[in-house]
């Protein structure tokens, strides 16, 4: 059994203890009456012991925190829509830290992929290369010696 709240909230704390008791004695007789009288009181002794705070907010604030908590939204109330958008917040920092680790993986892949351009763009020359030399190589073995001699003498055009 949890302890009571302070000494302002015992005689709502001991409704809270028995809510269908107390709720069959003051005349409720469906069960969604019990429900709805329980959730008011779960609500009532929290606010005992919670801060409240309020806050000034533009219009277009209001509208945006009314879509979190209307029907489609959520959040069941604006109120639980700016505890988790608080909650949210808190944890930015870790991930802004895990956006950044991210673009560096990003930056060292993209840099890895230029480098493997680059190596095949290398490879592909060399290719290129090594086949004309063996063009050349099959072209002076098929030549007759008269061609040869003059490729020695004035060079290969």
């Amino acid at each position: 059994m949890r302890a009571p709240p302070p000494a302002h909230g015992v005689r709502l704390w001991k409704h809270f203890q028995h809510p269908t008791a107390f709720a069959s004695a003051g005349g409720i007789r469906q069960a969604s009456d019990v429900a709805s009288y329980h959730r008011r009181l779960t609500t009532a002794v929290r606010n005992l012991t919670v801060p409240r705070l309020s806050i000034t907010i533009p219009p277009e604030l209001d509208d945006r925190l009314a879509e979190l908590s209307g029907e489609s939204g959520p959040y069941e109330s604006k109120a639980d829509a700016v505890r988790e958008l608080t909650r949210s917040g808190e944890r930015l920092p870790e991930v802004e830290r895990e956006r950044d680790a991210l673009r560096d993986q990003l930056a060292a892949t993209n840099a890895r992929a230029d480098d493997v351009g680059e190596l095949v763009e290398y490879v592909e020359e060399e290719r290129r290369i090594q086949r004309r030399r063996e063009e050349r190589e099959r072209e002076r073995e098929s030549a007759p010696v008269w061609r040869r001699a003059a490729w020695w003498v004035f060079g290969r055009s």
